[in-house]
């Protein structure tokens, strides 16, 4: 699965599943919901705080295990 828009629809067990499969990597799957975040969060501002920096670097580090 490479469309980032794609793996935002799916459900939490279907993105746990595809991870555990290796379908997908965290910082995939990261890199698409912070690109959902960016492309509708000024409509609907739902968020007070993004650690960018943070979630790349535990994303990165469950897909080094």
């Amino acid at each position: 699965m490479t469309n980032g828009r794609a793996l935002t629809r799916l459900h939490a067990h279907e993105m746990a599943a595809a991870l555990r499969r290796g379908e997908i990597g965290a910082l995939e799957l990261l890199d698409a919901h912070l690109a959902l975040i960016d492309a509708q969060d000024r409509a609907l501002n739902a968020w007070t705080s993004l650690d960018h920096d943070g979630a790349r670097s535990a994303a990165a580090a469950a897909d080094a295990r």
